[in-house]
């Protein structure tokens, strides 16, 4: 099935920790937002103390319940921003990423570094049931076809397994496996139906052709 080998090669856009001080400044706000909010807030108390230490002196419980308002105030807002702390600590960056598959290997690869691989690897459609009326429509019709969720199971021994989702006909999914709910939450990528076209069409023996 897998001679000659099938070779895909997409460019992906993914998120990478950027490795500056200022991005790894972020990242920590974005995990301790209350202790960083906490930090910002006695520097502002503190700087205003040192500039006007006679008013602090003159009105020492005023100035005290303000200082504990500021505080809050930082440490609530440092909480509300959290996770765009995180995000801003991410920059987007284009990779080249391969999907290989032959009689012994199945690849996943970004920038020719795997990132996972099984051996001697077996290939499923697998769906969600199509319910009846979806997709029936559509034989002998010139229509665009009703696509749906399918998944590519790659699996290998060691219980290890690559997984995509794509879409395809819903008349043909009708021809697939039950998708289980561990494939499901072991999705690796969701990819484009032209991006997954080879492997499908490698599969139309088993299922028919694509459309």
């Amino acid at each position: 099935m897998f001679d000659p080998p099938i070779e895909i090669a997409y460019r992906t856009t993914v998120e990478v920790p950027r490795e500056s001080r200022t991005g790894s400044g972020l990242r920590w706000l974005g995990n301790h937002p209350v202790l960083g909010g906490l930090i910002c807030g006695l520097s502002v108390v503190a700087i205003a103390a040192i500039r006007r230490p006679q008013g602090v002196a003159a009105e020492p419980l005023t100035a005290g319940i303000i200082s504990a308002l500021v505080i809050v105030t930082w440490m609530v807002l440092f909480f509300l921003m959290r996770r765009f702390f995180t995000a801003q600590s991410y920059a987007a960056q284009t990779v080249l990423r391969k999907i290989i598959i032959d009689e012994d290997h199945g690849k996943w690869l970004q920038n020719d570094e795997p990132l996972s691989e099984v051996k001697s690897p077996t290939v499923t459609l697998v769906t969600n049931p199509v319910p009846e009326g979806i997709g029936e429509a559509e034989k002998g019709s010139r229509k665009k076809a009703t696509a749906w969720p399918i998944w590519i199971f790659i699996e290998g021994d060691e219980d290890k397994r690559i997984v995509f989702e794509t879409r395809d006909a819903a008349r043909r999914a009708r021809d697939y496996d039950e998708v289980t709910h561990d494939i499901i939450d072991d999705t690796d990528e969701r990819l484009p139906r032209a991006i997954a076209a080879p492997i499908l069409q490698r599969l139309e023996d088993r299922y028919g052709a694509p459309e």
